[in-house]
């Protein structure tokens, strides 16, 4: 998949019509970004303030491509706009095949509780897919989102960093041998795929993630923290 986002529905459009040339199974327009500067221009979540604009956009976008196109959105502007339901049935009727809700409204950012029932109005508000968001840090917390909202799917986001195992009814080892191997695995693709200038400062992030609940995780992030190159992250997990 490829995510886009924006404001001007013909720049989206053409947007679509670059990416949708390449092999991507579909396209996904993000109107739930939270962040100020998107917002100030007018996209992410500001075009749930904005109905005309964000179907302009989703049948601009549609308009140009034959990849199937979803949308990624918030339950509403704050909680005096939860229009998540709305929303999702205007997305459907300009041609969105599914939609992504993540059961926070952008004033509550990532903070705060995500209301599940959003997801459960949105289900039963259109007959496209629905994939619920928010929240989900574990393989049992997705199977009871499914269970309370009638959601088709799940979006896991930041529940999966320095966790791949949220995937696994098994969820994360317990030990650090038993997640190691994993660590390591991802060191070496950091270091074959991410850009230079990005890859040390990602690769702190998801290498203190990887030791929650560990004994000793304190002692060993402040030695992660201390490293100056990608070579000595590794070279640190490979003496372990």
């Amino acid at each position: 998949a490829f995510q886009i986002f924006g404001h001007e529905p013909e720049i989206m459009g053409e947007a679509a019509a670059i990416v949708g040339s390449r092999p991507i199974d579909f396209i996904d327009i993000n109107m739930g970004c939270p962040v100020r500067k998107v917002i100030k221009k007018g996209a992410g979540a500001a075009l749930m303030k904005d109905f005309q604009r964000a179907e302009a956009i989703i049948r601009a976008v549609c308009d140009q491509t034959d990849k199937p196109v979803t949308i990624k959105f918030r339950s509403g502007w704050n909680s005096e706009t939860v229009v998540a339901a709305e929303f999702a049935r205007m997305a459907g009727n300009a041609g969105a095949q599914a939609v992504t809700i993540h059961a926070r409204t952008w004033a509550q950012g990532f903070g705060g509780r995500p209301d599940w029932q959003v997801i459960r109005a949105v289900k039963q508000a259109v007959t496209i897919p629905v994939i619920g968001n928010g929240d989900i840090q574990c393989y049992g917390d997705g199977l009871k989102m499914m269970s309370e909202t009638g959601c088709d799917g799940v979006m896991i986001g930041r529940g999966a960093l320095g966790n791949p195992w949220v995937f696994r009814p098994e969820g994360r080892p317990a030990t650090l041998g038993g997640r190691l191997p994993v660590i390591r695995r991802h060191l070496e693709l950091a270091k074959r795929f991410l850009p230079a200038d990005r890859m040390l400062f990602r690769i702190k992030n998801h290498a203190g993630r990887y030791l929650a609940g560990l004994h000793g995780a304190g002692r060993l992030r402040q030695k992660i923290t201390g490293c100056s190159s990608l070579a000595q992250v590794i070279d640190l997990f490979e003496n372990l």
